[in-house]
């Protein structure tokens, strides 16, 4: 258990999630630590293609701390797909298209049914953005403020098919064939989110020097309970990584047949209200409609 002390706790389907903000008239909260069981092996979206994510076992994380490597199993491969071809005669690979993702159709259809009524009430759709986030040539890290990736992750300019590296070098931030945004209940956090869940003085500075700034161990998002931490947007560095934050608490990309930690995020209403609690992890908000 973690309290940062920021009171921002608040009790969602019976467990504890924290407030990521709010943003126009919907209250943006993640789940406090990652999914560890439920998730089947693979899941097979009922749209019927051939979209699929699986649990990793390779021990990624086992760095001698064995307990880390017991979270490692635990992490899921965020994209992994297959889609047949126009003609019937093959499957392409989709790399990192959070709309075709297994997981997607997973957090939106079976994780949404363990949902209780009375919460799936209070969620409502939103806009994601999924526009790459620049990668630094020579660090391999987020490049940019939080307000620079938060701009990042609206990109909307589509790549050339040539293009299969270093996006942002070709003035472009969509791999070809991505959508720029997905409408939706349940989702992950930006970049953006967890460079300003960060403490203000880090906000002008950039967020691939966070860890030599002290950015991880001064953010709440920052977990040493979680691990590695999966995030929505995908990496201009190539079309088959997206972003995470690792085990230190770096913001850099993974490659998506890899695993990393899963905190689902949604949106709640406006009408949603506090009927008691202080905010505090030993008094989370409790919310009602």
């Amino acid at each position: 258990v973690q309290d940062s002390g920021l009171r921002n706790y608040v009790k969602f389907n019976d467990e504890m999630w924290r407030i990521v903000g709010v943003f126009g008239d919907k209250i943006k909260i993640v789940k406090d630590m990652p999914l560890t069981t439920g998730i089947p092996e693979k899941y097979t979206p009922t749209d019927g293609l051939k979209y699929e994510f699986g649990i990793i076992y390779d021990g990624r994380y086992d760095d001698g701390d064995t307990s880390l490597y017991e979270k490692a199993k635990y992490k899921y491969t965020m994209y992994n797909g297959l889609k047949e071809d126009e003609d019937g005669q093959g499957y392409q690979y989709m790399p990192n298209d959070w709309t075709h993702a297994g997981l997607q159709y997973w957090l939106n259809e079976a994780y949404y049914k363990t949902i209780k009524p009375e919460y799936q009430n209070m969620m409502v759709d939103e806009t994601y953005y999924l526009g790459n986030v620049t990668i630094d040539n020579s660090t391999y890290m987020v490049k940019g403020t939080a307000k620079d990736v938060y701009g990042q992750e609206r990109g909307n300019v589509e790549c050339d098919q040539s293009v299969t590296q270093w996006s942002q070098n070709h003035s472009c931030n969509l791999w070809k064939g991505n959508q720029a945004t997905w409408l939706g209940k349940i989702s992950l956090l930006y970049p953006s989110d967890y460079g300003y869940a960060s403490d203000n003085s880090n906000w002008n500075k950039d967020m691939g020097e966070y860890m030599i700034n002290g950015g991880s161990l001064n953010n709440w998002l920052f977990n040493t309970n979680a691990g590695a931490t999966w995030l929505l947007s995908p990496s201009s560095y190539d079309p088959d990584d997206a972003m995470y934050w690792d085990d230190i608490g770096d913001v850099s990309y993974i490659n998506v047949n890899n695993g990393a930690a899963l905190r689902p995020v949604v949106n709640l209403k406006s009408s949603v209200v506090v009927t008691e609690g202080d905010g505090s992890y030993n008094s989370p908000f409790v919310i009602s409609e």
